[in-house]
C-alpha cells in the first residue's frame, strides 16, 4: 500500500516536471515567457490583444510606406515631364519661324514628336508596387488608415484616369450589401499588397449568411465588388467550432492567407487544444494547418 502511495507520488512528480520543462522548451523556442493560457490567462490574453494590435499598427505603416512610395515615384516622374515640357516648348518656338525650309520644318516636327513619347513612356513606367497615379489604367492603391474596433477605414488613393485622384474613405467592416456589422467589434485589419483585398476579424453576426457559431472569425472584402466572405472555415466552408479566429496575412501573390485560431474544426484531428496556424487557399477554400512537424504531427504548445 504504501509502496503504491510512493509510485502514484512519483508518477504525479513526473507529470509537473514534464509539464514544467515543455513550458522551459517553449519559452526557450519562442523568447516568450508567456507563450501559452495556462502559464499565465491573464496576462496570455492582454499579451495576444497588444500583439494583434502591433500587427494591426504594422499593416498601417505598410500601407503608409506604400502609398509615399508611390507619391514619391510621382514627383519624379511630374519632375522629368517637366523638363521635357520646357524642350517641347523650345522646339515648338523654332517652328514658329517663318524662314524654314519643309526639310527643317519636318525635322523639328520628328523632335517634337520623339519627345512627347518621352512624356508616354515616363508616364507608363512611373509604378511602385504595381499602383500608377501618372498612367492611364494604372492600379488603385488602398491605404489602411485605421484600426478603430467600431469601424475599420481604408483610403483609396486613385489612378489617373479615376475622377478625384483621392476618393474617400471606405468603411471596410460591412457585408456584401453594405450594412454595417452588428453583434460585436470588428479590427486588426491587414490589406493585399494589390490593394484589392482587406481581411479583419470580427465578432459580428451579420457580415455572411449562417454566423452562428459565437466566435470571432476573419473575413475578406473586396473593396471592388464589396463582397465579404468568411474564410475561417473548413475546406467545405463549413463554420469554425470550439474556439476564435484571427488577424492575418496575404502571401505574395495574394493567393494564400495565414490566419491563427483555435478552432477545433478546421482540419481533421486537431486535438492539441491550443491556437494553431493554418493557411486558407483563397482560389479553391481548402484549409491546411501548417503548424506541424515534418511528420505532420500537431504541435504541443500554441502557435503565432
Amino acid at each position: 500500500m504504501n509502496w503504491n502511495r510512493a509510485s502514484a507520488a512519483a508518477v504525479q512528480a513526473l507529470h509537473v516536471l514534464t509539464r514544467e520543462a515543455r513550458q522551459v522548451e517553449t519559452r526557450v523556442s519562442t523568447g516568450l515567457k508567456v507563450a501559452d493560457p495556462r502559464d499565465n490567462g491573464a496576462v496570455y490574453a492582454i499579451a495576444m490583444g497588444q500583439r494583434s494590435r502591433i500587427a494591426s499598427y504594422a499593416s498601417i505603416a505598410d500601407g503608409i510606406s506604400r502609398a509615399r512610395g508611390l507619391i514619391d515615384v510621382t514627383f519624379a516622374s511630374g519632375s522629368a515631364i517637366a523638363d521635357i515640357l520646357k524642350q517641347m516648348k523650345v522646339v515648338a518656338g523654332a517652328a514658329r519661324s517663318d524662314d524654314l525650309t519643309a526639310d527643317q520644318r519636318l525635322a523639328l516636327q520628328s523632335d517634337y514628336d520623339a519627345l512627347r513619347s518621352q512624356i508616354d513612356r515616363i508616364a507608363s513606367s512611373a509604378q511602385f508596387n504595381g499602383a500608377s497615379l501618372a498612367a492611364a489604367g494604372g492600379r488603385d492603391l488602398n491605404v489602411n488608415i485605421s484600426d478603430s474596433m467600431s469601424s475599420l477605414l481604408v483610403q483609396q488613393i486613385r489612378t489617373a484616369n479615376s475622377t478625384p485622384l483621392v476618393g474617400p474613405p471606405q468603411r471596410v467592416s460591412t457585408n456584401s450589401a453594405g450594412d454595417q456589422a452588428v453583434g460585436g467589434d470588428s479590427g486588426n485589419p491587414f490589406v493585399s499588397r494589390d490593394g484589392r483585398f482587406v481581411g479583419f476579424p470580427s465578432w459580428a453576426t451579420n457580415l455572411v449568411a449562417g454566423d452562428t457559431n459565437g466566435y470571432q472569425d476573419t473575413f475578406l472584402k473586396d473593396l471592388q465588388t464589396g463582397v465579404v466572405t468568411r474564410i475561417s472555415t473548413d475546406s467545405f466552408g463549413q463554420q469554425p467550432i470550439g474556439g476564435s479566429s484571427n488577424s492575418g496575412r496575404f502571401s505574395p501573390d495574394g493567393s494564400f492567407l495565414i490566419l491563427t485560431s483555435n478552432a477545433t474544426n478546421l482540419v481533421p484531428g486537431d486535438t492539441n487544444g491550443e491556437t494553431d496556424l493554418f493557411l486558407k487557399n483563397l482560389q479553391t477554400g481548402e484549409m491546411t494547418r501548417i503548424s506541424t512537424d515534418a511528420t505532420g504531427q500537431q504541435a504541443v504548445g500554441g502557435s503565432t
